[in-house]
């Protein structure tokens, strides 16, 4: 009986061990350097958000802070990479809505369902733009070209599969035309193209083209939100151009997907901080992105809900 007890004595003791260690483990999360992936290349919108979080991010958690660019294969090398960390917290990846999109058209092995939500960040609408002296006023101006020249018109965006792809599709769906749709693997390669004129007209975030619509070089001509932005009242929607389309690009984080909940929590509240500090704030208001805050379970839900949602909109593109 003296045994038993004895041996009952050492597993509680075992037990009071692990369960001090655990929290003692994740309250010494983070201890060094946190890097944050993106498939964007250096310009582009998850590029541009891993950037401004850098600082913030770093103040919150008290550790510095790395952007790791990773592009190619729209979005898979990326994801392949994430795959491959160690789930601990200290790599992460900006994910967008394109994560959820590319892999049913590229077959890819990975997509951000794969992953676990950390925080969702933004909400960043899709708009059209055309160089500053092109004679296009309208997104209707474009349409009608294209009608008059069936497949002249060159249309650039994200890679195939991205948000702005499907954008695309639905434009040239809904207007019955045809056009050359050009991809790019960041927003900062399409904008040199859109700038040379090797395409007339690009979809992409104000986000990134904030810097050429400042500087007079590029004009934005139509906005795929339900209604006007507030921010910029004279830009009419898709919808006041006959179609019924919204398109707005989500941003936000996530980890490997055997990351512990407590860590994801420690990551997400200092991410949480970092979205809603001044300097973070002056680059959305700046570039008229809109708050896209999802918490990290939520943000899991949303994932997996548009991942399938974009499955079917996919299959009716290919049939």
């Amino acid at each position: 009986m003296r045994e038993i007890v004895k041996n009952l004595g050492k597993g509680i003791l075992s037990f009071a061990l692990i369960f001090v260690w655990i929290p003692a483990f994740c309250a010494d999360y983070p201890n060094k350097t946190i890097r944050i992936g993106t498939w964007s290349s250096v310009g582009g919108g998850g590029d541009v958000l891993a950037r401004q979080l850098q600082g913030p991010l770093s103040e919150a958690a008290g550790v510095p802070v790395n952007v790791v660019n990773k592009p190619g294969g729209s979005g898979a090398v990326a994801m392949e990479w994430l795959s491959k960390q160690n789930p601990d917290g200290y790599t992460v990846l900006v994910g967008t809505a394109s994560g959820v999109i590319s892999p049913h058209t590229t077959g890819a092995k990975f997509n951000l369902s794969h992953f676990k939500g950390v925080i969702r960040a933004q909400m960043d609408p899709e708009v059209i733009m055309v160089r500053a002296d092109s004679p296009w006023q309208t997104v209707n101006d474009v349409i009608n070209s294209a009608k008059a020249n069936p497949g002249s018109v060159k249309w650039g965006g994200a890679f195939l599969g991205s948000l702005d792809s499907v954008l695309a599709y639905q434009i040239a769906s809904a207007n019955n035309i045809k056009f050359s749709y050009v991809p790019f693997e960041g927003g900062g390669d399409a904008m040199i193209a859109l700038l040379g004129g090797h395409v007339p007209v690009l979809i992409g975030s104000p986000s990134e083209v904030a810097g050429q619509i400042q500087a007079g070089k590029i004009r934005l001509i139509a906005v795929a939100t339900a209604k006007r932005l507030n921010s910029m009242p004279n830009l009419p929607t898709l919808r006041e151009a006959g179609m019924n389309l919204t398109a707005v690009l989500w941003r936000g984080v996530v980890a490997p997907k055997d990351t512990p909940d407590s860590i994801v929590n420690i990551l997400s509240d200092h991410l949480k901080t970092a979205i809603y500090s001044p300097s973070f704030v002056k680059y959305m208001t700046d570039g008229q992105i809109l708050d896209g805050y999802q918490s990290a379970s939520d943000f899991d839900v949303s994932i997996q809900k548009e991942f399938n949602s974009y499955g079917e909109i996919i299959k009716e593109m290919v049939n």
